[in-house]
């Protein structure tokens, strides 16, 4: 959509196609099934790990970001 709006807006040749070699992903129809810690599994986790770290993991852990989405 974004390449169509700009074809559009620069006035490029009707014949341009930006997506000309490339080929489509194959589907997956098995997805990996997401299996999130346990409470205990968690406080476990959090019992091993340096003080420093623990606040980190505690909002991780409820708030179910994923690790690039806890970065931003």
């Amino acid at each position: 959509m974004v390449c169509t709006q700009a074809a559009i807006e620069f006035n490029w040749s009707t014949g341009f196609n930006p997506f000309f070699g490339f080929k489509r992903l194959p589907e997956q129809t098995n997805l990996d099934e997401i299996m999130p810690f346990t409470v205990a599994e968690q406080e476990k986790l959090l019992g091993k790990i340096p003080d420093h770290w623990g606040r980190y993991f505690q909002f991780a852990f409820r708030a179910g970001l994923r690790p690039g989405e806890q970065g931003g």
